[in-house]
């Protein structure tokens, strides 16, 4: 092989191993602020997290339900289906967003894309909620989302 080759062949291997260590930014579309008990790391180990992965920005939301721990379960369940308990609507679980990310700084908030979701969509009642929630917090909503039906 011609000296010529050997350094194309050379460039080639260099140059495509830089595009292979090209580092890049994320966003994730589908972030739970809290757990199916309502509870969170919060924001502190979020954010951190955040950083160390390179995630840039944040689709969150809380979860619609939360998990009942039956009474006759001698221990708490570490997840919705690890007993038979139900789960119950949870409306709150905006709130708990809301002041999450109201509590962030001016910097840290376009990071974030708040979604409603603590609502039951076969009630009519539902667009109450909604619009509850858009009034005591204007300007902060971006969507609505994860839905459970």
């Amino acid at each position: 092989m011609s000296l010529s080759r050997l350094m194309v062949a050379g460039l080639l291997a260099v140059s495509s191993n830089a595009v292979l260590a090209r580092e890049y930014a994320y966003s994730d579309a589908h972030l739970h602020y809290v757990d199916f008990f309502q509870e969170t790391a919060g924001m502190p180990k979020l954010l951190q997290a955040m950083a160390d992965n390179r995630i840039e920005h944040v689709m969150i939301s809380g979860i619609p339900v939360a998990k009942k721990w039956h009474e006759d379960e001698p221990k708490r369940p570490r997840y919705y289906a690890g007993d038979d308990a139900d789960a119950y609507w949870y409306s709150a679980t905006d709130v708990i967003v809301a002041a999450a990310v109201s509590k962030l700084t001016a910097e840290q908030r376009p990071h974030f894309h708040p979604f409603l979701s603590g609502f039951n969509p076969n009630d009519k009642n539902s667009d109450a909620h909604i619009q509850r929630m858009l009034d005591l917090y204007p300007g902060l909503w971006q969507g609505i989302g994860e839905v459970f039906t």
